[in-house]
């Protein structure tokens, strides 16, 4: 049996505090835990994430997304990871739009900040300007 491709890749700008994971073709629940896991192993929370999911199928049953929402809920209640870095999703298609905006609103409790945005560029301006308001 052939192995399929990881369908969310994760690089890691330390200099810029930043991660950012593409995802393409198709992304399972078992690829997003894959991505949290890897995310908390990195020591990278605190950082700047972007998630794009533009070019996945995201393939998630709305059971599966309050699953996920519960875990990084009851994980970042105690606080004992640190200060949790703000989220940009960059969704396009319609339903993958509705995936994050259901995880949003079931992990709103989290204190980061989470938008989700249609393209890079969009994401990068908007984390760049948290930056900015936290410098002055």
């Amino acid at each position: 049996m052939a192995k399929r491709a990881l369908p969310i890749s994760l690089t890691i700008y330390h200099a810029e505090r930043l991660a950012i994971a593409t995802g393409s073709g198709e992304v399972t629940l078992m690829d997003l835990i894959a991505l949290a896991k890897e995310l908390f192993q990195s020591g990278v929370l605190s950082y700047g994430r972007i998630i794009d999911l533009s070019h996945a199928t995201v393939t998630l049953k709305a059971g599966e997304i309050r699953a996920i929402a519960q875990a990084v809920a009851a994980t970042t209640a105690n606080g004992t990871l640190g200060p949790l870095g703000a989220v940009a999703f960059i969704a396009r298609s319609e339903e993958v739009r509705d995936m994050t905006l259901l995880f949003a609103d079931r992990t709103a409790s989290a204190d980061r900040p989470l938008r989700i945005c249609a393209s890079m560029a969009e994401a990068r301006d908007w984390l760049a300007g948290l930056h900015r308001g936290q410098a002055s």
